[in-house]
């Protein structure tokens, strides 16, 4: 029998997110084994690590998230807003070099919103380990391959990038995750973010 994972929702809601996506034909996730109402999945269990732990994210991997983000979001979209994962970080996109593909998990806090917003919020994450030239290399070329399938509205982006950072932040000091104030590049990659419109039109 193939190895399982057994998902507890926190509230109703979040059971009925998880489930949505895991009827719909969204391919990059765990299979559905099984429905334990009122708050319980049984989920195949996927082989991968958090992408930000692969020794090395090449710009392969980096396209290949960029389209599977993009499928995700295509699920639903109702005028300008797509259907976000809105908990993306690293542990929640697995990389499996086996497949060489990405799943997605944890899908409890899925919402409708704009594509700018989770974005932002992803991008937030490399700001913080990655150094200039390789975070300003792989946004470009995340976003060249993303807007192919969902475009991006320059002005929104600005305001959805300043509430990511709030939210961002806010995260990391609750959880104690924030990163030392003496990586330089972070501060740096945050200011291209904010600046940039490279890849955007």
């Amino acid at each position: 029998m193939p190895s399982q994972y057994i998902k507890v929702c926190r509230s109703k809601r979040a059971f009925y997110n998880e489930l949505y996506v895991y009827q719909s034909l969204f391919p990059n996730k765990a299979e559905l084994v099984e429905i334990i109402k009122p708050h319980t999945l049984v989920l195949s269990k996927v082989d991968g690590i958090p992408y930000l732990d692969v020794p090395v994210l090449t710009e392969t991997m980096v396209i290949k998230l960029a389209k599977t983000i993009a499928k995700l979001q295509a699920v639903t979209r109702i005028d300008d807003c797509v259907l976000c994962h809105w908990d993306n970080q690293p542990r929640n996109i697995l990389w499996s070099e086996k497949q060489q593909k990405y799943y997605l998990v944890d899908f409890e806090d899925i919402r409708l919103a704009h594509p700018e917003a989770d974005i932002a919020h992803l991008f937030l994450f490399w700001a913080e380990i990655m150094s200039n030239p390789e975070f300003e290399r792989n946004i470009n070329s995340f976003f060249v391959h993303y807007k192919s399938a969902v475009p991006i509205n320059i002005l929104r982006w600005q305001a959805e990038l300043k509430k990511a950072i709030i939210r961002f932040d806010r995260r990391r000091k609750k959880y104690n995750k924030a990163e030392p104030i003496a990586n330089n590049d972070k501060q740096i990659n945050r200011k291209y973010l904010i600046n940039t419109k490279q890849g955007l039109i």
